[in-house]
């Protein structure tokens, strides 16, 4: 696991060095695990603020 954190941080080194911030972080995120799932979770946190805003409604129209 280890080996695979310290190639991602020397891609993004080079990214760094040879491109951009932009690029080296877009190849970084692209590489990381844990931000792959937090971006599969966007849509599911999308559905759950409708969700929220709905009901939100629903009870102020109720007062």
């Amino acid at each position: 696991a280890d080996i695979v954190f310290i190639r991602a941080m020397m891609r993004y080194e080079i990214d760094l060095a040879l491109f951009s911030v932009e690029e080296a972080r877009r190849n970084l995120v692209g590489a990381d695990p844990q931000a792959q799932l937090a971006l599969s979770l966007f849509p599911e946190a999308e559905r759950l603020l409708r969700r929220s805003r709905r009901g939100g409604a629903a009870v102020a129209a109720g007062q």
